[in-house]
């Protein structure tokens, strides 16, 4: 099957792909660590350039199904179109629709909210289909396997990993076996490397509509670098392909700005939590989880859940912590997160009154035990455990990064702020609140407004209608056989 698509489309591409090419060219000759193995997978995968099905299409994945059909003049190129609907006005979009969710990795907050918005989906009568990787996953993929299936859904698991490796083509060939068999209204795509997944599959020529949320792009908030210049240049590629759902102001500059990415193909929705399962801390409450954890009931706590990652930066976290665990006795910090830099931090100094667990169930412990919540990352994409914090009406001490700083519209009034990787600053941040801690506070006022399930959720709902219902039209309308919407970049 050969794609075809407009000359201005094309160009815009081409220009964006050139750029990005640049940056990748100028990476490489710095010799950035790891570059030389991340190329020859590259190579391997046949992913060194979003150029194969953008500007030399292959006809691997050619095929003809009964949800395409090819259109045009004899001697003229097919064209891929969706699969026949009936055609309606937006507002009568029908409540059914079949959804495909796929995402990697099944853990951390990008997991969580996934797996809110599949219950949310599902709590609204809606199907649901999930891909998920195993490789990366956390103690609740299984019971989220189990409720879609307890549904009528299927579930497929891609075994891939974070980094790129012969994996993905079994992966990509069963995901599209899988959208095609499954004659889904919208497939749901989260993170880098589901993104790319199901975009490519897009790309190949399979009729799907396609939805993107990146939940942080890998080249926020990080120093140039080969593997930078290379996963911005992905993302610059495909971002022409399907929408993009970004969850804050910083991400949607990036994405804009420095990926190139068209801001027609960009919506902004805001992460939601379920604020019910996340309500204020009861003294009896908070005495409980205190002493399940082993926490001193009159202790003053500070808390966090991080990775032990660049992004959450816990260097200048522990730098922070430990000068201020010497000078007040009564004061304890609760850390929970894994990652690779959990020994490297422990190499800082250690405290009898620093508990450190990789996972906490239930999650709603720590809000319980902790006062004061604090999250010094590099950049955020829309962090959960914000909210969670703010729904459980907690003080914060956020950085200002990406992602972070779109709370400063909010009018939460007992956040501090500190600036990233500011050992000082957030330290003298730490100390304020603890002597602000009797103020009264606003945050779970704002959480139910602006971030409950009941909101954020249902615009993502609304989406799936809007993008269902548009295309719908936009197929019926146009009557030329080469336009954008029949080329493969829907």
């Amino acid at each position: 099957m050969k794609l075809t698509t407009s000359r201005s489309k094309l160009s815009a591409i081409k220009a964006a792909w050139r750029k990005s090419r640049g940056e990748l060219r100028a990476a490489w000759l710095t010799h950035d660590s790891g570059a030389r193995n991340l190329i020859s997978h590259l190579f391997s995968l046949g992913l060194l350039g979003v150029q194969n099905p953008l500007l030399n299409p292959s006809p691997i994945l050619a095929h003809n199904t009964p949800r395409s059909r090819h259109t045009g003049s004899a001697g003229s190129p097919p064209v891929t179109q969706l699969r026949d609907v009936q055609h309606r006005p937006v507002e009568d979009t029908p409540q059914t629709m079949r959804i495909f969710m796929v995402c990697e990795p099944a853990e951390f907050g990008s997991f969580k909210y996934v797996k809110g918005l599949i219950e949310y989906l599902c709590a609204h009568g809606i199907q649901v289909d999930y891909a998920y990787s195993d490789v990366r996953r956390c103690s609740e993929l299984d019971d989220l396997i189990t409720f879609v299936e307890s549904r009528g859904g299927t579930t497929l698991n891609l075994h891939i990993g974070e980094a790129p490796s012969f994996s993905d083509v079994s992966a990509l060939f069963r995901l599209f076996k899988q959208i095609r068999r499954g004659n889904y209204d919208v497939v749901h795509a989260h993170c880098s490397k589901a993104g790319a997944l199901a975009r490519l599959i897009r790309l190949a020529g399979l009729p799907c509509r396609v939805i993107y949320t990146p939940h942080a792009y890998y080249g926020t908030g990080k120093n140039p670098s080969f593997s930078v210049a290379f996963f911005n240049m992905i993302e610059t590629g495909l971002g022409h392909v399907g929408t993009t759902i970004l969850a804050s102001d910083g991400e949607r500059e990036f994405a804009l700005k420095r990926l190139g990415i068209p801001k027609k193909r960009i919506r902004q929705i805001h992460n939601g939590i379920p604020c019910d399962s996340y309500p204020p801390t009861s003294p009896e409450k908070k005495t409980l989880a205190r002493a399940k954890l082993g926490l001193p009931a009159d202790a003053f706590v500070f808390g966090t859940i991080a990775r032990y990652s660049y992004q959450k930066d816990p260097f200048t976290l522990y730098r922070a912590f430990l000068p201020l665990l010497q000078e007040h006795p009564e004061v304890w910090f609760l850390h929970i997160g894994d990652g690779e830099m959990w020994e490297a931090v422990s190499a800082l100094g250690s405290s009898q009154r620093i508990l450190r667990l990789k996972s906490l169930k239930p999650i709603q412990l720590f809000y319980d035990a902790i006062d004061v919540f604090v999250l010094n990352s590099r950049y955020e994409g829309h962090a959960l455990a914000v909210l969670e914090a703010m729904s459980s009406n907690k003080p914060m001490i956020l950085s200002e990064c990406p992602g972070n700083l779109d709370y400063k519209e909010c009018e939460l009034n007992r956040v501090a702020w500190v600036k990233p990787e500011d050992p000082d600053g957030l330290l003298q941040a730490l100390v304020e609140q603890q002597d602000k801690h009797s103020l009264s506070c606003n945050h779970r006022d704002v959480a139910l407004v602006k971030f409950s399930d009941q909101v954020c959720y249902q615009q993502v709902i609304d989406e799936y209608r809007h993008i269902l219902a548009t295309q719908t039209i936009r197929q019926n309308t146009s009557q030329k056989p080469a336009s954008g919407i029949k080329c493969g970049l829907l």
